[in-house]
């Protein structure tokens, strides 16, 4: 209904609406959020005009309920921001720098899109710090830029933020920043580099990666070597922690600077790692570069199989290419290669009205070709290799031609008895051999034998031990009574 209330009604709505901005219940303040988000987005005329008449006392009311919103209504605040930032005009830079803390704490929130806004509403604050100090582009985002510096002195959470803050800020302006700001930026965030405060460091790495990336060489190169200097204090890390954000800014500073310019300003507890880099750079370019000159050559040898016309056998006649029955006499295999694979002489005989004359007397080994060898030797499509010549292999007993697995004669298997060798040659019984272990049954101590769901296994073979043990003694007993 907010969107389609007159003008005068909606005094009435802000009016009931403000006491509850600082209501203790969350739910209660996220409906209120949304009411002004509904009116501040709406495209009604009577919406606009009263937004238009009312700025000032919508800021002093978003301003005052910053120490009582609750966490729920973050998303629904920001959205009503958003629409006020776009109003804000001249001599407006106070509201401006009484969100900037609020703004810069969002950035850091566990909410994705509650982040996407906060960094939103940090740019649209930028280009209205450009409407409202009435200075010049540089000079406006340099005042504006001191206000997000202000919250480097705050706790480790708000100093990270702040440092991400800016990143966000250097991407968007890098063409309106002066050069004595990134100068000063640069320094402070390098020196930042040696903090003990692991959450600082972090996002001083990522504000080194993005001044890499957008300013030109000549802003960067008088910081070179202070910047290689501070990152190398993480290149040996112990934990890990940063060791491998340090090598890709390194990596990133060859690609821009180059390999020599990098090495010279380096010292020499980070040249290994500079070689380093510089090979892994190397192999991946001959990788690159590699598949394409391989695929070129693949596809020169490759071409496109040809295919062949069967003519007749009189050859007097030309072919007639615009005969349909020109289709069915295309082969595709080449019919010279055809007949050299075909063998003289296997053809059969025929008789003199043209039967064929087949001997069911099978041809004796010699007179076998060499292909017809190779072809018995093949089974199931896959090719063996090709047999040893007969003179070779001409003896009793050698190898023997066609089927699967070892055809040459192998020893019989000797079956060994375990504990045969303790046997007594004139009694029953076994007895001890010098210099050997005692003929009993000796059962291995592993940690599988305790396993709970293999115990009925386990008892089983105890079972046979025993039962085995019991008989021998019983045995033994009844040959010592007779004996008496």
């Amino acid at each position: 209904m907010a969107t389609a209330l007159p003008l005068s009604p909606l005094q009435d709505l802000l009016d009931s609406v403000s006491p509850l901005l600082d209501s203790v219940d969350g739910r209660v303040q996220k409906k209120c959020y949304r009411v002004l988000e509904r009116v501040l987005t709406s495209e009604g005329q009577p919406q606009k005009t009263f937004v238009r008449e009312n700025l000032l006392q919508l800021m002093s009311l978003l301003c005052g309920s910053l120490s009582t919103s609750s966490p729920a209504s973050k998303k629904p605040r920001l959205r009503c921001l958003l629409c006020l930032v776009d109003h804000v005009g001249h001599d407006s830079h106070h509201f401006l720098n009484t969100l900037t803390p609020e703004v810069i704490l969002c950035t850091k929130e566990t909410n994705e899109k509650c982040r996407a806004m906060a960094f939103q509403l940090l740019v649209r604050m930028g280009h209205a710090a450009q409407r409202c100090y009435g200075l010049s582009p540089e000079e406006s985002l340099t005042q504006y830029v001191g206000v997000v510096l202000a919250g480097m002195a705050g706790s480790s959470h708000l100093v990270s933020a702040s440092i991400i803050s800016l990143s966000k800020l250097l991407f968007e302006f890098k063409d309106v920043v002066s050069t004595h700001l990134v100068s000063q930026l640069l320094t402070s965030m390098t020196a930042l580099l040696s903090s003990k405060r692991r959450e600082v460091v972090k996002a001083a790495f990522g504000f080194i990666k993005i001044t890499i990336r957008v300013l030109p060489v000549a802003d960067l190169s008088p910081h070179l070597e202070e910047l290689i200097r501070g990152v190398l204090c993480w290149s040996a890390d112990p934990k890990s922690h940063f060791r491998l954000k340090a090598r890709v800014i390194l990596e990133r500073l060859c690609r821009k600077f180059g390999f020599e310019m990098v090495s010279s300003v380096t010292p020499a507890r980070g040249q290994r790692l500079l070689a380093h880099i510089k090979k892994t750079s190397e192999r991946v370019k001959r990788k690159k570069t590699a598949p394409d000159e391989s695929s070129e050559d693949e596809e020169e040898e490759r071409g496109k199989r040809g295919s062949w016309i069967r003519e007749s056998s009189g050859g007097g006649d030309p072919v007639d290419f615009l005969d349909r029955s020109l289709a069915a006499r295309i082969s595709s295999t080449h019919p010279v290669q055809i007949m050299k694979s075909q063998v003289a002489g296997e053809s059969f005989p025929t008789s003199a009205d043209g039967k064929l004359l087949i001997s069911d007397q099978p041809s004796e080994p010699g007179e076998q070709s060499q292909e017809k060898m190779e072809l018995d030797d093949t089974e199931g499509g896959r090719r063996k290799r090709k047999r040893e010549s007969t003179e070779e292999g001409s003896e009793v007993g050698g190898a023997r031609g066609g089927g699967k697995g070892i055809h040459r004669k192998q020893p019989d298997k000797m079956d060994f008895n375990y504990g045969s060798e303790y046997r007594a040659k004139k009694a029953r019984g076994d007895v001890k051999i010098k210099g050997k272990p005692d003929p009993y049954a000796y059962v291995p101590l592993l940690g599988q034998k305790l396993n709970r769901r293999k115990r009925a296994k386990l008892s089983g073979q105890f079972q046979g031990l025993v039962r085995s043990a019991k008989t021998g003694a019983s045995a033994g007993k009844r040959q010592r009574g007779r004996r008496k």
